[in-house]
């Protein structure tokens, strides 16, 4: 939850699992330097094939169906799975 000060809370405990679990991604499934990197070093490390997700869809996937793209041809697209909001809303 963004605060008014600008700072951003995890008060409900699926929040912070979420987190710890994405935590321990960073150096296995996810390059040690990944929270540091700019886009283009993101989409380099991604078109080399070292690296099992990416952001920015609409610029990597395009990137990514280049001739020179170690993974052309070898990637997918898909939803994320979405889950009940606490009202009872879905997101």
């Amino acid at each position: 939850m963004l605060k008014p000060d600008g700072t951003v809370s995890f008060e409900r405990a699926p929040m912070v699992q979420a987190l710890e679990r994405a935590k321990r991604w960073i150096g296995t499934i996810s390059p040690p330097d990944v929270t540091g990197q700019l886009e283009d070093d993101s989409l380099r490390i991604w078109k080399d094939g070292d690296a099992a997700f990416m952001r920015n869809w609409p610029y990597a996937y395009v990137e990514s169906m280049r001739p020179d793209s170690s993974v052309r041809d070898r990637i997918a697209v898909t939803l994320l799975p979405k889950g009940d909001h606490p009202g009872g809303e879905s997101r």
